[in-house]
């Protein structure tokens, strides 16, 4: 009202100021033009309410009264004001319209230039999941910071600050930066939490719980598989076979007795029974042979399933063949002695130890032998074994041609060169559902280019997998998106990965996501920090042992 009242100071007034209803009117009818250039916001449903005290006017003589244009250009201020009114909204429709075509635009754009990605988009954006998507979490929720990065369509959200620090709490980099020079104590925290992967808490509860339902796990083919690359003694791999079968004849106790009846008659050894392992047959670091054994659901029927057993070294690879062999389970349960790398070719491997299932050996320990410089003869130390990349195996096994057929899950623990069988399997990892490898620091991990954030970065971004520490106790630290620099020590470890763009993996990924939420949800109950959490399985001390052990 500043600006009204200095309008009316131009004209002349006496110092006694009076309120006449003359001056109320014509103040009320000039309020839009006394405005001048700021008195169009002000305009509408203001002026008639305003109350101005204005000077009285002299009487002027018939020479000096207003000429009759006065009113003309009264009248014509009043309609620029009314055109104000409406050009303003005029003006803000045809900005909306502009917007709106401008982001029509956009989307045939993207649409024209990468349609496949723009439609993932938006997939996303719907939730477009196949299965039920009811449990689907979506968004960072305020009151719940653990669950802040949701899972959404095919792929996760990246970690929020809180969580990072939730992450970092649980798995804290002090130890895995003082034994970085000697990671073969394992005293990293995300060594120590995935020690001994506890798989019934998501990969055997999902194949059990889908067994309850009408749909499968597997529509795409008419046989399920597996490839573990890099067998061992076949505990693992019988388990996934009666887990993927529903057939009780795979048994972890009669394979077991069978292998130790088998391994003496070969070597020297005590007499194997149910309980123990013979001499010549080294003991597993998990002790898989004693773990329990994937439980086929009540009244559940069998199906066809099959696993490939690749095992490099000779004398457990003779073993397991001669096992399945024993078991009738030959054609089931295949075994194939090569090596695996990214390239084809021949390799020589260690064949000189009497024991069967021994670990940390492998091709590193042959290494100085190659096509130009063979082992000495009669040597027995290292044999020459074909060398397979994973995309040959599986082109061979399942045909190069059938991209359609699916494989369950694929396991890789082949002693420091891990990173080689992957980037061997670029081809067929489209078709792979779950994979699990191992880190560590040995053979290829410890060349400075192999470093997991690039592993991992290259199986979500090319492949579209979502990596986790595979933990005890059910416990899942998502790596993808929720990477921590510490990460990348090398520490020995197991990492567990979906594969995000596999529509029948989904309910997988939303199993290992849920788990990941409820072990950030432990938040700082859970660390792996030092030796007096490991009989706590990470859990902390109550405050007063806390104080005694400091003391």
């Amino acid at each position: 009202m500043v600006t009204s009242s200095s309008s009316f100071s131009s004209s002349s007034f006496s110092s006694s100021a009076v309120l006449s209803s003359s001056s109320s009117t014509t103040t009320s009818r000039g309020f839009c033009n006394s405005t001048g250039s700021g008195g169009g916001g002000g305009g509408g449903g203001g002026g008639a309410a305003a109350v101005v005290v204005v000077p009285p006017r002299r009487k002027r003589s018939s020479s000096q009264r207003q000429p009759t244009t006065t009113k003309t250009t009264h009248t014509t201020s009043n309609c620029g004001c009314g055109c104000k009114r409406f050009l303003i909204p005029l003006f803000g429709s045809l900005i909306f319209l502009l917007c709106s075509f401008s982001l029509v635009l956009q989307h045939v754009w993207k649409w024209q230039q990468q349609p496949e990605q723009f439609l993932q988009q938006q997939q996303q954006q719907l939730h477009f999941l196949t299965g039920d998507p009811s449990n689907l979490l979506v968004g960072p929720k305020k009151d719940h910071p653990e669950k802040a990065g949701a899972f959404v369509g095919r792929t996760v959200e990246a970690c929020t600050k809180d969580q990072m620090d939730i992450l970092q709490h649980q798995l804290p980099p002090s130890l895995c930066e003082s034994t970085a020079k000697r990671p073969w104590v394992n005293r990293c925290s995300f060594s120590f939490a995935t020690r001994c992967p506890d798989h019934a808490q998501w990969l055997q509860r999902q194949y059990h719980q889908q067994q309850h339902s009408s749909s499968s796990l597997l529509t795409s083919s008419s046989q399920r598989s597996a490839i573990f690359v890099g067998c061992n003694k076949g505990m693992d791999a019988l388990n996934a076979l009666r887990m993927l079968s529903n057939d009780p004849r795979y048994d972890k106790t009669s394979w077991r007795t069978t292998l130790a009846t088998l391994s003496n008659s070969t070597a020297t050894s005590t007499s194997a029974s149910a309980n123990t392992t013979s001499a010549s047959v080294q003991q597993g670091h998990c002790m898989q042979e004693f773990a329990d054994q994937y439980q086929i659901p009540p009244s559940s029927s069998s199906s066809s399933a099959v696993l490939h057993c690749i095992e490099a070294m000779p004398i457990t690879a003779r073993l397991l063949h001669a096992t399945a062999q024993k078991l009738q389970i030959a054609n089931e349960f295949q075994v194939t002695n090569v090596a695996m790398s990214d390239h084809d070719g021949t390799v020589y491997f260690p064949d000189n130890h009497q024991k069967v299932g021994i670990e940390q050996q492998g091709i590193a320990n042959c290494q100085k032998y190659s096509v130009n410089q063979k082992p000495p003869p009669g040597s027995d130390g290292c044999k020459e074994l074909p060398l397979y990349s994973l995309d040959t195996f599986i082109a061979e096994k399942y045909g190069d041609n059938d991209s359609h057929r699916r494989i369950d899950f694929v396991s890789i623990d082949v002693e420091g060169f891990d990173r080689n069988v992957l980037l061997g399997a670029a081809k067929s990892l489209s078709r792979i559902g779950y994979l699990e490898f191992e880190y560590n620091w040995r053979g290829d991990w410890n060349k400075p280019e192999a470093t997991l954030s690039s592993t991992v970065s290259w199986l979500n971004e090319h492949h579209g997998f979502v990596c986790y520490w595979a933990g005890t106790h059910g416990n899942l630290w998502r790596i993808t998106s929720c990477f921590q620099s510490h990460y990348d020590l090398r520490h020995w470890s197991n990492v567990a990965c979906v594969n995000g763009r596999d529509p029948e993996s989904h309910p997988m990924l939303q199993r290992m996501e849920d788990l990941f939420h409820a072990t950030l949800a432990h938040r700082y109950n859970l660390t792996y920090h030092d030796d007096a959490t490991i009989g706590t399985n990470g859990r902390q001390p109550p405050p007063q042992q806390q104080q005694q052990q400091q003391q």
